[in-house]
């Protein structure tokens, strides 16, 4: 399996760093309009738009897959550039939209051309849960002479 990363900020790192941990899928690509900075993305062929991926690879294989690693309010954009160059694999970070409409668009464009989604969790990732894991570092001996283990 190739994977292609579309975003080089914070998400598509981590994702880079762990799909080099396993023998199972080769990075192929980081697509992302700006020029990655991290380490997980050296020796990894850039490219800043799914036009200029699809100059250099051609047509998207059903080997194919495209990691979207970028924010929901852009997903939608993405995720249709990818699909007009011929890619059919997609792998979308949850959330995926954040309301019905939104989520909407994407089914319709899913049915128009055929797209195989996995949706993947990112929770981790967002400002808020990154917070509430602060939190409970600093909290935990606190935190723990509350719970009631019996």
């Amino acid at each position: 399996m190739n994977i292609t990363i579309v975003g080089a900020g914070v998400y598509g790192s981590r994702i880079a760093s762990k799909y080099k941990k396993t023998n199972a899928v080769k990075i192929k690509a980081v697509v992302s309009r700006h020029k990655p900075k991290s380490e997980s993305f050296l020796s990894i062929p850039f490219y800043n738009s799914a036009k200029a991926w699809q100059k250099n690879f051609g047509l998207p294989g059903k080997n194919d897959v495209f990691d979207i690693c970028v924010h929901h309010n852009i997903l939608f954009g993405i995720l249709e550039e990818f699909a007009r160059i011929g890619g059919k694999n997609f792998i979308l970070p949850k959330p995926i939209a954040l309301n019905k409409k939104d989520l909407l668009k994407i089914k319709q464009l899913s049915l128009r051309y055929k797209l195989n989604i996995l949706v993947a969790s990112q929770w981790y990732y967002s400002k808020l849960v990154a917070e509430i894991s602060d939190f409970v570092k600093k909290n935990r001996s606190e935190i723990l002479k509350r719970i009631n283990f019996s």
